[in-house]
């Protein structure tokens, strides 16, 4: 993990900088990232489905809201 960088399970997927720089709130490399990690993962119950899988955003006092977001 660093400031510098967004991670998802260690592997950089973006600078903050990139981010930030973007006019959209979205983030393709994260999205494909993300949908890759799901892949790999078991099946999701019946009872799962509307919830989705859960993750977990890491962040100090630091962190731009725009980055958050």
């Amino acid at each position: 993990m660093s400031k510098a960088d967004v991670t998802v399970q260690g592997l950089r997927v973006a600078s903050v900088s990139e981010v930030l720089a973007q006019p959209d709130n979205t983030l393709p490399a994260l999205a494909q990232e993300l949908q890759y990690q799901a892949s790999r993962a078991p099946e999701l119950a019946e009872s799962k489905q509307l919830s989705g899988r859960p993750i977990i955003v890491m962040g100090d006092e630091h962190m731009p809201y725009k980055l958050l977001k």
